[in-house]
């Protein structure tokens, strides 16, 4: 791995860090815009867009936009770092990282992704990414480290990130993971215990091995999660809003009705929104989370960004403005 690191300018190193994410297998995400796909058919854009992407670059992304303080680590190959980098991205650079993928977004919303493989890491690669994140989130303070998207195999073996999880815990900072239904299922299985996970509705049926074809179903199966070994789940359902479970709160929040321009990055605002607003656990504080994440998932899918270029604070909104987050049962 190249010392070479592409920084942020800290204004004010004592302030405390919302989160620092961490994306292993980053992508350069080409997107575009359809009237309708016609599979099997040449299809004309209306529109394209190229970005760096990944759940842990949206994650930070949303956070920096709802002006909380955020750091997105990642690996990529220097061929593939963009000209312009915003200050709080941290890029490590490593030969032979980084993947494309395709975005396909028609006409009210509905998106196809093709995403390919994470690219294979070598051990030191691995190891020095570990360290770097460990060593970033202790030094800036923050209180979640978000570890998130497809993993690589390192030298043959599947990514050993449950090590990574403990030392941070260890450190006393909260864990928070997003990632594919069959690695979340593989990492609670090694013994990975975050303190919340992040799926949608297919990521809870993958991982559980549940159907998720409704409200009931979806929270069945964030208990089986829970059992699995994750302190909390936070699931995103689409336009049906988001469910949190934990030992004291069971809640949804219900999403309000909006245009739907693209759904990429929904998820990742939800979880950052959830994030800027969780403080001590209580069942206010929960509440407002919830619904901050909910609305912040809103305003990402009426953009044609997978991070909206704004997201207000609920500092400055109503209780009124924010759905309302109830007890499910």
């Amino acid at each position: 791995m190249d010392a070479t690191v592409h920084d942020r300018d800290l204004d004010d190193e004592q302030l405390e860090l919302t989160a620092l994410t961490f994306t292993p297998a980053p992508s350069i995400d080409r997107t575009y815009s359809l009237s309708t796909l016609q599979p099997g058919e040449v299809n004309r854009a209306g529109f394209s867009r190229t970005a760096l992407g990944g759940k842990g670059v949206n994650v930070a992304g949303s956070l920096v936009a709802g002006r909380k303080r955020a750091i997105a680590v990642l690996p990529l190959d220097p061929a593939l770092v963009p000209a312009s980098v915003p200050d709080h991205l941290e890029i490590l650079d490593v030969a032979g990282v980084g993947r494309t993928n395709v975005i396909l977004v028609e006409d009210g919303g509905a998106t196809t992704n093709v995403n390919d493989r994470a690219a294979p890491m070598a051990t030191d690669d691995w190891l020095g990414l570990h360290h770097r994140v460990l060593a970033t989130a202790r030094r800036e303070r923050a209180r979640w480290v978000v570890l998130g998207g497809a993993l690589p195999d390192v030298d043959g073996r599947p990514a050993p990130l449950e090590r990574l999880a403990a030392e941070t815990q260890l450190s006393g900072i909260r864990v928070a993971l997003d990632t594919a239904g069959v690695e979340l299922r593989r990492l609670l299985a090694a013994g990975m215990r975050p303190d919340l996970v992040k799926p949608n509705a297919s990521e809870l049926s993958e991982a559980t091995g549940h159907a998720v074809p409704d409200l009931d179903g979806a929270v069945a199966a964030a208990q089986v999660l829970r059992d699995m070994g994750a302190s909390a789940v936070l699931a995103s359902l689409g336009d049906r809003g988001a469910i949190y479970l934990d030992d004291r709160h069971s809640l949804i929040c219900a999403a309000p009705r909006v245009p739907v321009l693209d759904t990429t990055g929904a998820g990742d605002a939800l979880l950052a929104g959830f994030l800027s607003r969780i403080e001590t656990g209580g069942s206010l504080d929960i509440h407002d989370a919830l619904c901050t994440g909910v609305s912040w998932g809103a305003l990402t899918v009426q953009s044609t960004s997978p991070v909206a270029s704004a997201l207000p604070s609920s500092h400055g909104l109503s209780a009124r403005e924010l759905p309302a987050a109830v007890p499910l049962g």
